[in-house]
């Protein structure tokens, strides 16, 4: 897994959109384990993300 390889300082955010894989019970527990924080933008809410939407925006 990635955080093996990583290790992440304490409290980093895991920023995602909402799907299914990302709102289980199993993959919180394993950001709660990890002390990191989910952080949820709601489907296609490109708004809370702008910079990087820009930027993904800019390659094509």
């Amino acid at each position: 897994m990635a955080l093996n390889l990583r290790q992440p300082t304490k409290e980093m955010i895991f920023h995602n959109d909402i799907n299914s894989q990302y709102t289980s019970h199993r993959f919180q527990s394993q950001l709660k384990n990890n002390h990191m924080t989910a952080s949820m933008s709601g489907r296609e809410a490109c708004w809370d993300n702008a910079v990087v939407e820009r930027f993904f925006g800019s390659l094509a």
